[in-house]
């Protein structure tokens, strides 16, 4: 398998360092995304979109591009008829119940007019999904209702490449790109590394809402950080951490505070830990300080193949998980699937009898 060169590792982590990076009154971080999603994947046109769930089927809840030659409005409104039109199966998926294999997965899917001619045949199959009959023909009228959308884009015969962004089996963003030449491997590999922190980016969203800061809540969001971090008052105080942080803290919190107030004093500059402002309307300015990759893991892991019997690759996987990676970024640094993957993290985490990665982590941390 085909790996990514170290410096498109190096901009894969920088945009999911991006996407881990929340600040309390931003527009959500897909409003804002395609701009810098088109330039790393190199295409013509970058394209995201997400479905409102309905009784009778679907509408739309947001549309943003970059690149294209028409307006969001123009596309937004072709993209809500179409939807509106087509039942609760508006294209090779189901929004409200995506098969397991389109979930989080960067796919290739061919062009617009390659789909419409797949549709009118006996059969239309994409990767390991195959419609015959009825619902062969139920995807092809709705391909056909996508005409005016692609129409407007002109891109009848531009190649796909996306990410169903989806929370179980819950559609929450088409994440992808549009280009006339075929999309290449690299192109797939670089929107595969970014799939699991564009899932957490959208959940971690989800969980926020667009309400005032929340305690309850952002503590909830900020579990989703494998990497310590705190949510921290304008004098430093600790007001909320993941449990990466408390674990920390717990062994020691006279350095803990100290590599704090360094990177507060500093604003994220010097020391171990990234800093962001937090700004709510009825809230005093708050900071997110999210602990840097850079502690050496190796130790740890080295105890931990003997503690819970893990393999060489466990090993490996384990390492890259207590550096704060995604299950796409390990991917790319192994050489191997995603999905590869994530079937060696269920292994790891049944070996160490540990219910998540992050409970993993700030474990093995804590016990150092």
């Amino acid at each position: 398998m085909p790996r990514l060169s170290r410096e498109d590792r190096r901009r894969a982590r920088e945009l999911e360092a991006e996407l881990r990076t929340f600040v309390e009154g931003e527009p959500p971080a897909l409003s804002r995304l395609m701009p810098r999603l088109r330039e790393y994947l190199g295409t013509a046109v970058a394209f995201t979109y997400g479905p409102r769930i309905e009784a009778e089927g679907c509408g739309l809840s947001f549309v943003h591009l970059s690149g294209a030659p028409v307006g969001r409005a123009e596309v937004a409104t072709h993209v809500d008829a179409w939807l509106r039109a087509s039942g609760p199966r508006p294209a090779l998926y189901t929004p409200a119940r995506v098969e397991p294999f389109q979930r989080n997965r960067a796919l290739v899917v061919g062009s617009y007019e390659q789909l419409l001619e797949r549709g009118a045949g006996p059969m239309v199959s994409v990767d390991r999904l195959a419609l015959r009959g009825p619902a062969r023909r139920q995807v092809h009228d709705a391909l056909e209702r996508l005409q005016p959308t692609f129409r407007a884009l002109g891109a009848h015969a531009y190649h796909q490449l996306r990410i169903l962004v989806c929370e179980g089996e819950l559609l929450r963003a088409w994440v992808g790109c549009l280009q006339p030449d075929p999309i290449a491997p690299r192109q797939r590999m670089l929107l595969a590394a970014v799939a699991e922190p564009l899932r957490r980016r959208l959940r971690l969203e989800d969980g926020l809402g667009r309400a005032p800061l929340l305690s309850a809540t952002l503590d909830a969001a900020l579990e989703q950080l494998s990497g310590a971090a705190f949510l921290l008052d304008g004098r430093g105080d600790i007001r909320l951490a993941n449990a990466a942080g408390r674990a920390q803290w717990d062994a020691d919190p006279a350095a803990t505070r100290e590599a704090l107030l360094v990177a507060m004093r500093s604003d994220g500059r010097r020391g171990r830990f990234a800093i962001t402002a937090v700004d709510a309307a009825g809230a005093a300015r708050h900071f997110l300080a999210v602990e840097h990759a850079g502690r050496d893991p190796e130790p740890l892991v080295t105890r931990s193949a003997v503690r819970y019997g893990l393999t060489p690759r466990e090993q490996q996987v384990l390492a890259h998980l207590l550096r704060g990676a995604s299950n796409g970024v390990i991917a790319l640094e192994l050489g191997c699937a995603e999905r590869t993957v994530e079937v060696h993290v269920r292994r790891i985490l049944a070996k160490a009898d540990a219910p998540t990665r992050s409970a993993l982590v700030a474990r093995l941390w804590m016990q150092g």
